[in-house]
C-alpha cells in the first residue's frame, strides 16, 4: 500500500513538471515571458520541477526558485532574560532609604519557622565537635570558659528568655558559629544577653530582633582564630522592660588581646546593618571599651550604622575594670553614620566618642549622611561634623 501511494505522488509530480519544463522548452533564454512564467511557480510545482529534472543539471538550472511571499518573516522575540531565583542573592536592607545595603543572601532565617523543630541537644558543651539546623532553642545553652567544643548552630530560631549577662542565652568560651539564625528576644520582658563569644566564633548573616544588648565579644586569645561578624541585620530593639535597666547596645567587645603571634586584627565587625533607635536604655550601635581588660586588634568597616545612642561608636580604653591599658590596632573603615532630627550626628552627643585618643591605627572612608540627605566626611578629629 505504501509502494502504491509513492509511485502515485511521483507520477503527479512528473506530470506537473512536464508541464513546466514545456513551458521553458517554449521560449529562449532572451524571452522576457520565460522569467515571468517562472516567477510564478509555487512552491510545489518549484520542487517537482527539480523531481524530473532528476541529475540533469541542465534542466535543475531551469528550475526557479519562487519569490518569496509578499509579507516578510516576522522577527524573533529576543529570549527574554531569565528572573534570577530565589536564592536570597542581592537582598536589599533597609530597601528605600539612604541607608539601603544590599547583602550577597538574606539574613535571618531560610525557612519558614513552621518546619522548625524542638532542638533536643545538650545544654552544656565541653569537647567535641557538633552541628545543629533548622531547630528551636528555648533553653540556655552554656560552654565553660576552658571548653574547646566546636558548636554550629545554622538556620535555628533562637528564643530568648533569659536575663543573664554573664552567659547569655547561648555563651561563653569554645568555639561557637551561628548561621542564618534568628536570635528572638521579642516574647521575653526584660533584658536580654543573646549571644555572648568569650572563645572564638562568628556570627554570620542572622538577625537579631527584640534584644536590648544583642552581641557581645571578648574573644580569648588562646585561641589564634579570627572572631568575625558579619553581615547580620540588627533592627526592631525591645523599647521597654519589666526592670527598666537596660544599657543598650548592637554589638559590643568588652575584651580581645592579640593571641600569640597574631599581629594583625583578629575580631572584625563588618557588612552590619543596625538600627535599634528606641531601644530602652540606649547607649550605642557598636561599643568597644575595654571593661574586662585589654582590646588590642579590632577592624570596624562597612557598616551601616542608623542614628540613636549616646554616641553612635564607643573606643574607650577607661574601662570600669582599668585593667585593660589603651586600645590598640583599631581600624574604622569606610562606615556609613546616618543621622535624623533628634540625633544629628547619629548619636546625641557625637557620631563616636574616643577616650583616651589612643589605640585607632587606621581611621579612613566613614561617612555622616544628615537629616537633610547631606553627606560629610567623619574625621577623627571631630566627632561632630
Amino acid at each position: 500500500m505504501i509502494r502504491r501511494r509513492t509511485l502515485a505522488a511521483s507520477a503527479v509530480a512528473i506530470v506537473l513538471a512536464a508541464g513546466v519544463l514545456a513551458g521553458v522548452a517554449a521560449g529562449s533564454p532572451s524571452d522576457s515571458g520565460t522569467t515571468a512564467q517562472l516567477d510564478r511557480i509555487d512552491g510545489n510545482a518549484y520542487q517537482a520541477c527539480l523531481f524530473a529534472a532528476g541529475s540533469n543539471a541542465a534542466r535543475q538550472a531551469k528550475c526557479v526558485a519562487p519569490p518569496p511571499p509578499a509579507t516578510s518573516t516576522p522577527t524573533p522575540t529576543p529570549t527574554p532574560t531569565p528572573t534570577p531565583t530565589p536564592t536570597g542573592a542581592g537582598y536589599v536592607v533597609g530597601a528605600g532609604t539612604p541607608s539601603a545595603m544590599t547583602f550577597p543572601e538574606r539574613p535571618g532565617l531560610t525557612a519558614d519557622k513552621a518546619t522548625l523543630t524542638p532542638y533536643t541537644g545538650p545544654t552544656t558543651f565541653t569537647t567535641g565537635t557538633f552541628a545543629y539546623q533548622d531547630c528551636i532553642i528555648t533553653q540556655q545553652i552554656h560552654l565553660d570558659p576552658s571548653a574547646t567544643a566546636d558548636v554550629t548552630f545554622t538556620n535555628c530560631w533562637i528564643r530568648v528568655n533569659v536575663f543573664d549577662p554573664g552567659w547569655g542565652m547561648i555563651g561563653k568560651g569554645g568555639h561557637l558559629h551561628f548561621v542564618h539564625d534568628l536570635i528572638d528576644g521579642s516574647g521575653f520582658n526584660d533584658v536580654t544577653f543573646p549571644l555572648i563569644i568569650e572563645g572564638s566564633g562568628d556570627v554570620r548573616y542572622s538577625e537579631f530582633v527584640g534584644n536590648t544588648d544583642n552581641l557581645r565579644l571578648g574573644p580569648s586569645p588562646a585561641y589564634a582564630v579570627d572572631t568575625v561578624v558579619e553581615w547580620n541585620y540588627i533592627h526592631a530593639p525591645k523599647t521597654s522592660t519589666t526592670t527598666g535597666g537596660s544599657h543598650s547596645d548592637g554589638i559590643e567587645v568588652y575584651y580581645g588581646p592579640h593571641p600569640a603571634g597574631v599581629t594583625e586584627p583578629h575580631i572584625f565587625i563588618r557588612h552590619n546593618y543596625i538600627a535599634i533607635k528606641g531601644a530602652e536604655g540606649l547607649n550605642s550601635t557598636i561599643n568597644v571599651t575595654n571593661d574586662f581588660g585589654p582590646i588590642d586588634g579590632v577592624r570596624i568597616e562597612d557598616n551601616a550604622l542608623l542614628p540613636g545612642g549616646n554616641y553612635s561608636l564607643y573606643l574607650r580604653g577607661d574601662g570600669y575594670c582599668s585593667c585593660g591599658g589603651n586600645l590598640a590596632d583599631i581600624q574604622v573603615v569606610g562606615n556609613r553614620w546616618y543621622a535624623d532630627a533628634a540625633d544629628r550626628w547619629a548619636g546625641y552627643y557625637g557620631v563616636y566618642s574616643y577616650n583616651p585618643e589612643m589605640g585607632v591605627t587606621e581611621w579612613l572612608g566613614n561617612t555622616l549622611t544628615r537629616s537633610d540627605g547631606s553627606v560629610v566626611a567623619v574625621t577623627l578629629s571631630d566627632t561632630q561634623p
